[in-house]
């Protein structure tokens, strides 16, 4: 929680591609599940971010899910350039 008075920066002005970014929910009993293994400090800052907005880890990945089917472009070129061989 922020102190009275503190004030928080303008939200970014969404640009196309995130403008078009879907958040799609998993209906009970149709989600696929998967396994995601993190460099500890992308665990530490999702665990940080969660005490900041209380958005739960798997709703920030789906967030993330839904702006790479937006742009995916930009994700696949940075997914290609740390590929596993």
């Amino acid at each position: 929680m922020s102190p009275p008075g503190a004030v928080h920066p303008a939200a970014p002005e969404p640009n196309e591609s995130t403008a078009s970014a879907e958040l799609r929910t998993p209906a009970p009993g149709s989600a696929d599940r998967i396994t995601l293994y993190l460099h500890p400090d992308d665990h530490r800052a999702l665990g940080l971010a969660k005490l900041d907005d209380r958005i739960d880890h798997n709703t920030r990945i789906r967030a993330m899910i839904a702006l790479w089917r937006s742009d995916p472009d930009a994700v696949n070129e940075l997914a290609a350039r740390h590929k596993a061989p």
